[in-house]
C-alpha cells in the first residue's frame, strides 16, 4: 500500500487504463447514488485494488520527501488530497501581511486583494502568468476567509527531491474557528470549509512521470496540531478529482483522517490513516462501500502493520483486509452465497 497519492484511482491491473469513475461535484444533494458491486471471488482483486487505491490516494502521512512521494519507489511525485488542502491553508496564513481594523469583520485586511508573482512575491499585474490573486478577510487577530486564483503559479514541492508544482484555478476557505497555540498544553485546532473550482495540481520531478490532477467540489476539514503530531480529517458528500497517472473518481459521503508529524516537529515517521467513504468506480459498474474498524497505522515509508479494512458491495458481499505485522494481508472474500475465502497476499497485489 502505497504512501497516500492526490490521485485516485486504479481499480485492479487491467483497470489501469480506464480508471475509475469521474464526473460530479460538491453539491447540498450529493451524487445520486448507483448500484453497488456485486463482490465475488472473480472479482476480489480488483475491488480490493480499488478500494485501498482510493482510500490511499485522499490522504498523506509523514513528514519526508520520500514518504510524502509514496511507499516503496515512487513512480510519479504525487501528492494527496489533505495535504493539498493543509498547503493552501499555510499559504494564507503565511501571506496575512497586515490586518483589518480590530473588530471588523467581512471586510479585506489591508492590502488585500492582491496579486503577486508566485517566485518573488512582488507585486503583479492580475491574470498575469506565475501569478496569484488573494483575498484574505478578517479582524485584527484572526483571519475568517480567503480566496486565491491561480495563474500557472510555480512554486517548489516537498514531495520529491526537485520537485516543482504548478497551480490554476481557484478555491476559497470560510474558517469556522481557530483556537490554541499549537502546542502540547494548548493544541491549534481549527475548523475550515474549503471548495475547489476548476482547480489543477501539476507537479513534475526529475526521472518521475509527471502528475497533472484536478479537483472540483468541496468538503470540511478539521484539524489538531500539538506542535508534535498533526490529525487532519477531511468530510463531504460529493468530490471529483482526476489524474494522469490513476485516472478518475468520485467519493460520496466521506471522512477521512491521517495522523502525521507536525510541521516542523522531530520527523517520527508514525502514521494512522481510517476511511468511510462510498467510492465510484465505472470500470468495476458500480459502487463500493469502505470503512477502517481498525485504523491502518505504520511507521515512515512502510507499508501498514496493523489495521483494517472492510469493502461491502451487493447482498451482503464484502472484503476484509487486514494488516499484518510481517508486511502481508489477509483477505477474506464474502460472496453473500458461497463459505467465505482466505487468502494471504502483498501491498504490492493490491
Amino acid at each position: 500500500m502505497k504512501k497516500i497519492q492526490l490521485a485516485l484511482i486504479a481499480c485492479g491491473v487491467a483497470l489501469l487504463a480506464t480508471g475509475c469513475g469521474g464526473g460530479g461535484s460538491s453539491s447540498s444533494a450529493g451524487t445520486p447514488a448507483a448500484a453497488k458491486v456485486s463482490i465475488t471471488t472473480t472479482n476480489a482483486a480488483a475491488v480490493s485494488k480499488g478500494a485501498v487505491s482510493s482510500s490511499k490516494a485522499t490522504a498523506q502521512s509523514g513528514s519526508s520527501g520520500a514518504a510524502i512521494a509514496g511507499r516503496g519507489t515512487p513512480t510519479a511525485p504525487q501528492q494527496s488530497l489533505i495535504n493539498i488542502a493543509l498547503a493552501q491553508i499555510k499559504r494564507v496564513e503565511t501571506l496575512k501581511l497586515s490586518t483589518a481594523p480590530t473588530g471588523v469583520v467581512g471586510v479585506s485586511m489591508a492590502g488585500f486583494p492582491m496579486t503577486l508573482n508566485c517566485a518573488t512575491f512582488a507585486v503583479a499585474t492580475a491574470g498575469s502568468p506565475n501569478s496569484e490573486t488573494i483575498d484574505i478577510q478578517g479582524t485584527a487577530t484572526a483571519i475568517t476567509s480567503a480566496s486565491m486564483t491561480f495563474n500557472a503559479c510555480v512554486s517548489p514541492s516537498p514531495v520529491a527531491a526537485g520537485a516543482t508544482e504548478t497551480l490554476n484555478g481557484g478555491f476559497a476557505m470560510t474558517v469556522s474557528s481557530q483556537t490554541g497555540l499549537g502546542t502540547v498544553a494548548s493544541p491549534k485546532v481549527s475548523s475550515i470549509a474549503m471548495t475547489f473550482t476548476n482547480f489543477s495540481s501539476v507537479v513534475a520531478a526529475p526521472s518521475m512521470t509527471t502528475d497533472t490532477s484536478t479537483i472540483s467540489g468541496g468538503f470540511n476539514i478539521a484539524t489538531s496540531n500539538n506542535g508534535t503530531t498533526l490529525t487532519a480529517t477531511i468530510s463531504g458528500t460529493s468530490l471529483a478529482m482526476n489524474s494522469s497517472v490513476d485516472g478518475a473518481f468520485t467519493l460520496k459521503n466521506f471522512s477521512i483522517a491521517d495522523l502525521q508529524d507536525a510541521p516542523g516537529a522531530p520527523v517520527t515517521g508514525n502514521y494512522s490513516e481510517s476511511y468511510t467513504m462510498t467510492t465510484n468506480c465505472a470500470a468495476l459498474n458500480g459502487d463500493i462501500d469502505i470503512t477502517t474498524p481498525v485504523p491502518f497505522t505504520g511507521t515512515g515509508a512502510a507499508n501498514p502493520t496493523a489495521g483494517k479494512m472492510v469493502i461491502t458491495g451487493a447482498n451482503g458481499s464484502s472484503i476484509t483486509l487486514t494488516a499484518n505485522a510481517n508486511g502481508t494481508v489477509t483477505q477474506v472474500v464474502n460472496d453473500g452465497t458461497n463459505p467465505a475465502t482466505t487468502t494471504t497476499v502483498s501491498w504490492a497485489a493490491l
